[in-house]
């Protein structure tokens, strides 16, 4: 699994994000930390090779910034 992680948006609105590859099924989910103590998880999502590269974050924005995004590989 190859991913790549951001983030966009700005004061009062960040969106934590990643953008993945798995050349054979994975389960994976993104968690991202928000400044201040917060953290969303995004939905779990199965993803193959056929999806390409597959991009997935949490709804919920992080007003005053992110400390940081993960992607979360689930057996």
């Amino acid at each position: 699994m190859t991913c790549e992680t951001g983030v966009t948006g700005s004061l009062g609105g960040y969106n934590g994000y990643a953008t993945c590859y798995t050349p054979v099924v994975a389960k994976w989910k993104v968690r991202v930390d928000c400044s201040y103590g917060f953290s969303y998880d995004s939905i779990i999502v199965y993803t193959s090779s056929t999806d390409g590269w597959y991009t997935l974050g949490p709804s919920p924005t992080c007003y005053w910034g992110v400390n940081g995004v993960s992607v979360i590989e689930l057996a």
